[in-house]
C-alpha cells in the first residue's frame, strides 16, 4: 500500500450528496452566485480530485443503505485496488428499496440493475466506468415520495422538484401500488405508520459496511449529513452505535468535523448536491484535512 495519500485510489461512495459533478443540471439546482455552465467545478469532489488524481467518486441520487451498500460491494468486486481509500456517506434512514419487476428479495442486489444507479450515470471522468446493459429491478425512494408521485411535483426517484417524466410514470405506478396512495408527512411516517420502520437494519447495514472494509484491510473515513433516530436505546443516533468500534475513522460531516458545535450544517434540495458555493468549498477543505491526517488516531 502507499505511503503517500495522494497516490492512492480514493473513492467517494454514497448519495446525491456526492454528485455534484453532474453537468446536466437544471438552473434553479444551481446556486445562484455560480455561472451554469461552471457551477459543476466547484463540486467538492471535483475540488479534491484537484488533490488527488485518483479520485473517482460512485454516487446514487436517492440511495437507502441497502443501495449504498450493494454500491460500495461493486466497487469492491469491480475495483478493488491494494492502494484503495474509500470515503463513505451513509444515507438518512428514511429511504426504502422497493423491487420492480423480477426481483424476490433485495437485502443484496447487483446494484447495476438499480433504477436510481442507472439514471445516475453520466459518463463523467469521476465515474468507475460501468454503464448499465439490462433493465432495473429495483429502486430506492425517500422522504419525498409524496412530493415526487402524489403531487407530481418532483422527479422519480428523488431529482428535486420538477414534472415526473412521461417514462418513469409505469415506474411510480408499480411503487405506489405496492406502497398505497394514503399521504404521509414523510417517509418516516409511513414507515411507522405501516409497521415497517426498522432503524436497527439500517444501523446494522452501516456497520457491516465499515467492517466489510476493516475485514479487507481498506483504509477508509465515515459519516453523514443527517444524524436522526435512535436504533437502541443505548445509542442515540447510527453514528453513535457504529463509533463504538469505529470511532477513529468517523467524520462529522453535520459539523464539518468539529468547526461547529452548536449551530449544525443545513441543506437544501435546490442545489445539485443539496450544498451551496461555500459548503461545497467547507466539505473539500474537511475531506482534504482528514485525508492529511487519516493515520491519525480520532479521540
Amino acid at each position: 500500500m502507499s505511503t503517500n495519500i495522494k497516490d492512492m485510489d480514493i473513492w467517494v461512495v454514497g448519495d446525491s450528496y456526492c454528485h455534484g459533478y453532474r453537468t446536466a443540471v437544471k438552473d434553479y439546482q444551481l446556486n445562484q452566485r455560480v455561472k451554469k455552465d461552471v457551477g459543476s467545478q466547484y463540486d467538492w469532489c471535483l475540488l479534491l480530485k484537484k488533490k488527488y488524481k485518483n479520485l473517482k467518486v460512485s454516487a446514487i441520487s436517492g440511495a437507502d443503505n441497502i443501495t449504498t451498500s450493494s454500491n460500495l460491494q461493486h466497487i469492491l468486486d469491480h475495483h478493488y485496488s491494494e492502494n484503495m481509500f474509500v470515503i463513505l456517506i451513509y444515507s438518512a434512514p428514511m429511504r426504502d428499496t422497493a423491487r420492480l419487476d423480477g426481483i424476490t428479495e433485495y437485502n443484496t442486489f447487483d446494484i447495476t440493475e438499480n433504477l436510481n444507479w442507472q439514471n445516475s450515470r453520466m459518463g463523467h471522468e469521476v465515474e468507475c466506468g460501468c454503464v448499465p446493459d439490462k433493465p432495473p429491478t429495483n429502486t430506492s425512494f425517500g422522504s419525498g415520495w409524496k412530493h415526487a408521485f402524489k403531487n407530481q411535483k418532483g422527479h422519480w426517484p428523488w431529482e428535486g422538484f420538477a414534472a415526473i417524466p412521461e417514462d418513469m410514470k409505469p415506474i411510480v405506478k408499480n411503487i405506489e401500488n405496492q406502497i398505497g396512495v394514503d399521504q404521509y408527512d414523510s417517509m418516516t411516517d409511513y414507515k411507522h405508520y405501516k409497521g415497517l420502520w426498522n432503524i436497527q437494519h439500517e444501523a446494522e447495514t452501516v456497520y457491516s459496511m465499515l467492517a466489510k472494509m476493516t475485514i479487507k484491510n481498506i483504509p477508509f473515513i465515515w459519516g453523514s449529513p443527517k444524524h436522526d433516530y435512535r436504533p437502541y436505546p443505548e445509542f442515540n443516533t447510527i453514528a453513535d452505535y457504529c463509533r463504538k468500534d469505529f470511532n477513529s475513522s468517523f467524520i462529522d460531516i453535520d459539523g464539518v468535523d468539529g468547526k461547529r458545535k452548536t449551530q449544525r450544517n443545513s441543506y437544501s434540495m435546490f442545489y445539485v448536491n443539496h450544498l451551496t458555493l461555500e459548503q461545497n468549498f467547507e466539505w473539500a477543505e474537511m475531506f482534504d484535512n482528514r485525508l492529511q491526517n487519516w493515520r491519525k488516531p480520532i479521540s
